[in-house]
């Protein structure tokens, strides 16, 4: 039922992507939203990997971070979602030097080297969603 939800949601942006620009031609509106489609498949493809690399590695209490992270490319548009969405793709490769150390240390049976990248990834996903904290209290002073 959710991918049901989702796939719509997906469709309704493209939607509203080519009906929000009635004075371009067709074919324009068309490239719109079928490059609105692709930024939301690559989105929707870096949460899951994420949220996969997190699970394998064990993490405590990385739900929130997740969410916060995509919450905060969903909050823009346009070359600033596709300069977050570099941002973002940059960390997951940064994590996966991590997990790929655990997943050797557990063969190894190497229980502290394998904790230690452990903390090592929710330490990168923390800084990171503080970071986000930091840039907002700037972008949106009170």
């Amino acid at each position: 039922m959710a991918k049901r939800f989702r796939t719509a949601s997906l469709l309704e942006e493209v939607y509203a992507a080519t009906e929000l620009k009635p004075r371009l031609s067709l074919f324009k509106r068309l490239m719109i939203g079928r490059e609105t489609l692709e930024m939301n498949l690559r989105i929707e493809t870096l949460r899951r990997e994420l949220s996969d690399l997190c699970h394998r590695a064990g993490l405590v209490g990385w739900e929130p971070l997740v969410k916060t992270i995509f919450d905060w490319i969903a909050d823009s548009r346009g070359e600033e979602r596709a300069r977050r969405i570099e941002l973002v793709s940059k960390l997951i490769e940064q994590i996966k030097k991590q997990a790929a150390l655990i997943e050797k240390s557990r063969r190894l049976k190497d229980q502290p080297e394998a904790d230690a990248a452990r903390k090592g990834i929710q330490e990168s996903l923390r800084c990171f969603v503080e970071g986000l904290a930091v840039k907002f209290e700037i972008e949106h002073p009170n």
